[in-house]
């Protein structure tokens, strides 16, 4: 598997003229993603994959937001006020120079464990292994690069239409926006979470 960079990169030169990298993200994302209908099952998530999903909840602060169709680099689930909730990054809060650092630092750091899971995907594998990402680990893994602003909770009982986004895809991510943030801009939001 080439390097995140460079598969970036390559993706980059497949956009023609007159389409942008955020338009085809939102295209793509649209297309595949998006409002399919996906029953929930948290027993096949897995720490270290990337998961779309809507989150059917309220804003109940006007000065604050919530994104109702987060990415998430998922770390794992948690106990969180007697609930189970499910935890990581979402990658829709982190401005896309930001995520592109991310993703590639994640890439690097796990490159033998995703290149087996993207071997066993491709021979039809069913076994995929997860990441270390309990926060103590992903905070060191990304020394340097401000991501904790992004690092959530969600009620897995608001959670629906979940969808893992593939290794392949992870290079379309970067500058998508769902466009699905209530209350705060997401200027405002990558402002904050630029520091």
């Amino acid at each position: 598997m080439k390097p995140f960079r460079q598969r970036f990169n390559d993706y980059k030169l497949t956009i023609s003229g007159m389409s942008s990298l955020p338009e085809d993200s939102i295209k793509n994302w649209l297309d595949k993603y998006a409002n399919k209908g996906q029953s929930f099952n948290p027993n096949y998530l897995l720490p270290g994959k990337i998961y779309a999903f809507e989150y059917k909840d309220e804003l109940k602060d006007k000065k604050k937001f919530i994104n109702k169709r987060p990415i998430v680099f998922f770390m794992g689930f948690n106990n969180l006020n007697n609930k189970t909730a499910f935890s990581g990054i979402d990658l829709i809060l982190i401005p896309p120079q930001i995520r592109l650092l991310l993703l590639e630092r994640i890439e690097t750091v796990y490159r033998n464990t995703i290149e087996k899971n993207v071997k066993n995907i491709l021979e039809e594998s069913k076994e995929q292994f997860p990441l270390k990402t309990d926060f103590e680990t992903v905070n060191s893994i990304l020394s340097g690069i401000p991501f904790k602003n992004a690092f959530r909770y969600w009620d897995i009982s608001k959670i629906r239409d979940v969808k893992e986004i593939s290794y392949e895809e992870w290079t379309k991510i970067v500058y998508l926006n769902t466009r699905s943030i209530e209350g705060t801009t997401i200027e405002e939001i990558y402002k904050k979470n630029m520091r």
